[in-house]
């Protein structure tokens, strides 16, 4: 089982709770688990303050551990490993008390802690190995030189195949408009390193200057500020050169897997020609030309003027441009490269989840705001969403000929509303839902519903949902911290039962 926080998937949170269930984990019956029925699994520490704004705690669930550490200003924090089933919990390491970050890495050798500040990157322990590993040093970062007047700022980037460290520097105050993401515009400029997650393997430089970095699958993309365009395979460690010569890249998938790469020429900066690339053959066919190039990536009258949407349909992909008013103005078939019918439409589009060819569009309507879901191959265009213009993060998602969305209830919870796209019928098919959630092996919905009155000590309400009928479940009234044991239930502090600490939550059959 890979390492699982609800934080990862959720979003980083704090804590404060109370909760449900009381059963000490003595009071077990021999042989049992305490992820068999709502069991104390850790007691709070002494001197732990949940009340103190510093105050936190971190949990990662490894194969059969969970591991933790309850954080506050002013103490020594530590992390101990306890048996997912109850037990004594084991000593794993001292916290720095300076600024550092931890994550947990899957390798080979089973889940690994890993430390990393002072632009160090330090080996604490492999988790599921028995005994207690020495410190070790598992890589070192140079970050680039950040001159007067611009800021370095570092980012992490996990998945299933190792980390990635970024830094970046970016000037503090840009004169004239720096255009970050695109070639030889002066944008911001960073430099990735990557680390397997394997203990015995190295920390390695893989692009240096890189103006645009993104993830498809087990890639890396970079590309440079001189054009360069490279991949780094996370999954194999293999770097491979693809082009020269590019401003601006975007990954084209097809519903097959089948990889593209789509980009503009780097030229003169006023017309630039847009290619694109069959990664696997090498074949490149011309798509258009960019004519407003002096005016794309924000130094126009709107930020989306010449960047690519992409919408892989089950038969062919589409291709769409967005002009200086941030309005599609080409769109393609891959296929092909037939240019496609753009519908009159205001605004940015909005991409639909799911293997859809086409896109969300905002339609003009004198009274309301109006999404309609714009079939790119046939022209079809059916309305789904009609009223203000919403505030709250509005994605669409396509199913078996349905898309559905969410959107507020009354008490800041979400509905779940279907249209059918054939009839364009709208349905609401699950009435209460949180503003996250999470999709369960067993199709149910893990739903996570900020309930805070503090913006400091975030709390939350979680629940399971069932997709086909729309029953909720109330599990945790509220809470702010939980990990997922996939498959089983969760793990969640408890400051309000008899007993504070982290508790178990086995989820009901469904």
């Amino acid at each position: 089982m890979p390492t699982r926080s609800l934080s990862a998937v959720f979003a980083v949170s704090t804590l404060f709770l109370s909760a449900c269930g009381d059963r000490p984990l003595e009071d077990q019956p021999e042989g049992g688990c305490a992820l068999d029925q709502p069991s104390l699994l850790v007691p709070l520490p002494a001197g732990w303050d949940p009340r103190e704004p510093s105050s936190g705690v971190n949990m990662w669930v490894t194969e059969n551990r969970l591991l933790y550490s309850f954080d506050q200003a002013g103490q020594k924090g530590r992390f101990d490993l306890v048996p997912l089933c109850g037990g004594a919990p084991e000593f794993v390491a001292e916290k720095s008390p300076s600024f550092t970050s931890y994550s947990v890495i899957n390798s080979k050798q089973g889940p690994v802690l890993y430390q990393f500040g002072d632009y160090t990157l330090d080996l604490i322990d492999r988790l599921e190995v028995p005994g207690r590993d020495e410190v070790r040093r598992a890589g070192e970062f140079a970050p680039p030189q950040a001159s007067e007047g611009s800021l370095l700022s570092v980012s992490f980037r996990g998945g299933d195949f190792g980390m990635m460290y970024g830094f970046t520097v970016t000037a503090q105050a840009p004169d004239p408009v720096v255009v970050d993401g695109v070639a030889g515009l002066g944008g911001a400029r960073s430099r990735y390193y990557f680390h397997s997650g394997e203990p015995d393997t190295p920390t390695v430089l893989i692009g240096d200057d890189i103006v645009r970095y993104y993830q498809a699958e087990n890639l890396a993309f970079m590309l440079g500020d001189d054009g360069s365009v490279d991949t780094f395979d996370r999954e194999t460690g293999e770097a491979a050169h693809v082009l020269d010569g590019a401003r601006y890249i975007e990954s084209v998938w097809t519903a097959d897997g089948h990889l593209h790469l789509l980009y503009q020429v780097m030229g003169d900066d006023t017309s630039e020609p847009v290619r694109i690339r069959d990664l696997e053959t090498g074949e490149e066919r011309e798509v258009t030309v960019n004519d407003f190039a002096a005016e794309s990536w924000g130094r126009g009258p709107t930020t989306g003027a010449g960047l690519w949407r992409v919408a892989a349909g089950p038969d062919t992909t589409v291709l769409a441009l967005r002009g200086l008013d941030s309005r599609f103005v080409e769109a393609y078939r891959l296929d092909t490269l037939e240019p496609l019918a753009i519908p009159d439409h205001v605004g940015p589009s909005t991409f639909i989840q799911g293997s859809y060819p086409g896109f969300a569009l905002v339609v003009p309507d004198p009274e309301d705001h109006v999404i309609a879901v714009w079939n790119a191959l046939t022209g079809a265009m059916v309305e789904v969403y009609r009223g203000p213009e919403p505030d709250w993060r509005f994605r669409l998602i396509h199913d078996s000929g349905r898309v559905h969305y969410e959107r507020p209830n009354a008490d800041g919870s979400m509905r779940r509303i279907a249209v059918d796209l054939a009839s364009g019928a709208a349905t609401t098919v699950i009435p209460r839902l949180g503003d996250e959630w999470l999709v369960l092996e067993d199709g149910r919905l893990l739903s996570r519903l900020d309930i805070s009155d503090d913006e400091i000590k975030h709390e939350f309400e979680y629940a399971l949902v069932d997709p086909d009928t729309g029953d909720y479940e109330l599990l945790v009234e509220r809470t702010g911290e939980a990990a997922l044991v996939e498959g089983v239930g969760l793990l969640y502090l408890d400051l309000e039962a008899s007993r504070p600490g982290i508790w178990t939550l086995p989820f009901p059959p469904r």
